[in-house]
């Protein structure tokens, strides 16, 4: 009678607790710039698991017998609340954006300036000095941010589906509703020398100075910035904040 009993309370606990917690933490869990990478290998990890443990069963019980088999499961659990109590943060009532501030560490390097598209005869290209400087030190595995705006327009949406395939941060990129993404026309001449064309004023015209600029700012080692970004006055005074 134990036995049934036993298996019974088990259930009825993991159904109100690990088995219905869990999905909810793997949607939380993660920074927005890889939420849905991180829940996609969450997810699958979870399913492979839950087929391959119980499946060894069996064969568990004809090598150690039940009851070493179901002691080693206790004492897993045993660790898991243990881990659980002590590792992993609340978030209950905690906003995604505070979530990801306790999580993830201030970048070490922030770069302020521009956001744009290159756009040649044939292609367009993102860039500006301060991305492509930010997506180097990323790629060789430093802590960077970048502070920048975007418009609320195609290609702002695109250079923001860009940031995330890279894994880049985009908590400091700002979006304007009335401003054009920064673009750079690029005309190639019959010997392919180049002559840009800078468009203005655009979204990185209009960064502004808040709370989360502030914060990733605050703990940096080093703040790069470049030239475009000192174009107009407004611009000007916003990067003396820093």
């Amino acid at each position: 009678m134990i036995v049934p009993i036993s298996l019974f309370v088990f259930i009825g606990a993991h159904a109100i607790g690990q088995g219905a917690v869990i999905w909810v933490y793997i949607s939380e869990i993660f920074p927005n710039h890889v939420r849905s990478y991180g829940q996609s290998i969450g997810t699958s990890t979870h399913w492979i698991l839950a087929f391959i443990i119980p499946s060894s069963v069996p064969l568990l019980i004809a090598k150690i017998g039940a009851g070493s088999m179901f002691l080693f499961f206790a004492i897993m659990m045993v660790f898991q609340f243990i881990w659980v109590l002590f590792v992993m943060p609340e978030t209950k009532g905690v906003s995604l954006e505070d979530l990801e501030k306790q999580l993830v560490p201030n970048p070490d390097i922030v770069c302020f300036g521009e956001i744009l598209w290159d756009i040649f005869p044939n292609k367009k290209v993102i860039g500006g000095a301060p991305l492509n400087v930010a997506l180097r030190l990323h790629s060789q595995g430093h802590l960077v941010g970048i502070i920048s705006r975007l418009g609320d327009d195609d290609n702002g949406k695109n250079a923001l589906e860009y940031l995330k395939r890279e894994n880049f941060p985009i908590e400091g990129i700002q979006i304007d509703d009335s401003l054009q993404t920064g673009e750079v026309l690029v005309s190639l001449n019959d010997q392919g020398s180049a002559t840009y064309s800078i468009t203005q004023p655009v979204a990185w015209d209009a960064i502004e100075y808040n709370s989360v600029t502030e914060e990733l700012v605050k703990n940096a080692k080093v703040f790069l910035f470049g030239s475009l970004a000192c174009r107009n006055n407004k611009e000007k005074r916003v990067l003396f904040y820093f």
